[in-house]
């Protein structure tokens, strides 16, 4: 359960000395400062911008420039032209340092002398051309610092820039492997390493069973005491479920700090309920309550997704599966036994034994309406990809037990549904309450995982 790094954050002012290289270092200053106001955020910078004067060159301005990035193991760079300057400058700072790309561009500072004083747009178009053409991916901005478009765009990548950074030091717990028959939740997880920089850490359920069967009774009591003053309706829970499951999600919490996980995938039968005496559905519940998504079925790349959008959005999703279609309310069902966070629900709270097994416990409750986002990382049996659509969650009793909400989506719910399913995705989705598009597209641009995206028409 690491908490995230900070992104570590190089910035490069390229200037040229036949253009207004001291308006260019002014704003150079005040770029600094900007960036400096975003969260989590340590800008690594040189005193000074990169001058280039061809009248009178100073030798190794851009390779002591490279030696202090590397020196500081900057995450991602910023090539800022200041003025319009050859394209060379770039490319050598760009080829000695393989992190994400951002070209930033100033806008002209006034129009009245007659000139253009910095040309910056040109030198970041002569940049880009060069980096397509190379096949490096980058990012660009055109803004002053501090602006409106620079706090919107600047702050996204940044935030994005983040989330990719942080999944380069993330472990996930597979307790045990997926549950059995599901073959779609199959992952490859040396691609996963490659491509996010993400760990997976194998637990055996046996040994989780003895962590959990191994407890002290008192710090199990408080759990117990702790779960009731969550829930509003235990009717039908007997002690010795309610002991087990306190018991389980301790043990789920006593292996996130063991592996250092940040999140954790379970095979969640049948041994949990024939063998330890549970089902997993409701201590998973208690994981998502504290902000450890969980992917119940051994759904590794769901809990990744979970913990990829909950950490853009800082709320937890719901992962769940696609149960239902209306379409005359152009609505899809999002349903699961019932592992929702506790903190998403709009009625009252339920634990009671599994509608299937009698084996309990799930939780159940209609979760809260609101503005969402629904997101999967798969894979297409050979490569990740990445889907995403919006809607809105609707107001939702429970009408069936489990966690669940009917979210009308914005494009039309069968568009949607035919890209999920012949499209072969996994199924379960990640419903988060933002809108997280632009970060997704980001996300998508700055790892190379190619987006679907449906929208709504026009």
């Amino acid at each position: 359960m690491a908490a995230l790094p900070r992104l570590r954050l190089g910035l490069a002012c390229l200037a040229r000395s036949r253009f207004d290289y001291q308006a260019a270092r002014e704003i150079y200053q005040r770029s600094v400062a900007a960036l400096k106001q975003f969260p989590n955020v340590e800008v690594i910078a040189p005193d000074d911008l990169i001058l280039d004067n061809p009248d009178d060159p100073t030798p190794g301005l851009i390779p002591q420039a490279i030696n202090f990035f590397h020196q500081a193991q900057i995450d991602a760079l910023i090539i800022q032209n200041g003025t319009f300057t050859m394209g060379d400058l770039s490319l050598d700072l760009a080829d000695s340092l393989r992190v994400p790309l951002i070209l930033w561009s100033p806008l002209e500072p006034d129009w009245t002398s007659g000139r253009l004083r910095l040309n910056s747009l040109v030198g970041l178009n002569v940049n880009s051309s060069h980096f397509f053409k190379i096949g490096r991916a980058f990012r660009y901005l055109v803004a002053n610092p501090g602006d409106d478009v620079f706090q919107g765009e600047m702050g996204r990548f940044v935030r994005v820039l983040g989330l990719v950074s942080g999944l380069h030091r993330t472990k996930i717990a597979m307790l045990g492997t997926r549950a059995q028959g599901f073959f779609d939740l199959a992952f490859n997880e040396m691609e996963l390493r490659a491509k996010l920089g993400v760990e997976v850490v194998a637990v055996g359920l046996g040994d989780v069973f003895n962590l959990a069967r191994a407890l002290p009774a008192k710090q199990v009591d408080a759990t117990k005491v702790r779960v009731r003053e969550l829930i509003d309706d235990m009717s039908e829970v007997p002690p010795e479920k309610e002991d087990l499951q306190a018991r389980a999600y301790l043990a789920m919490r006593q292996v996130a700090e063991q592996t250092n996980a940040s999140a954790l995938a379970v095979k969640c039968w049948p041994e949990f309920p024939f063998d330890y005496g549970v089902a997993a559905c409701s201590s998973v519940a208690l994981m998502n309550d504290d902000m450890i998504p969980g992917g119940c079925e051994g759904d590794l790349e769901g809990a990744l997704t979970s913990l990829i959008v909950q950490r853009l959005a800082n709320s937890i999703p719901f992962l769940s599966d696609v149960s239902a279609i209306d379409r005359d309310k152009n609505a899809l069902l999002l349903w699961h036994n019932g592992c929702a966070a506790l903190r998403l629900a709009a009625t009252r709270k339920h634990l009671f034994t599994h509608f299937q097994m009698n084996r309990g416990l799930t939780v159940g409750f209609g979760l809260q309406p609101g503005r969402v986002t629904l997101t999967r990382l798969g894979n297409d049996g050979k490569n990740l990809r990445l889907f995403a659509t919006t809607g809105e969650a609707l107001p939702t009793e429970m009408f069936i037990r489990g966690t669940l909400s009917w979210v009308k989506t914005d494009a039309p719910v069968k568009r949607v549904l035919d890209e999920f399913i012949y499209g072969g995705w996994e199924h379960h989705l990640a419903m988060s309450y933002a809108d997280l598009i632009a970060d997704l597209q980001e996300f998508a641009a700055i790892t190379g995982i190619p987006l679907t995206l449906v929208q709504k028409e026009g």
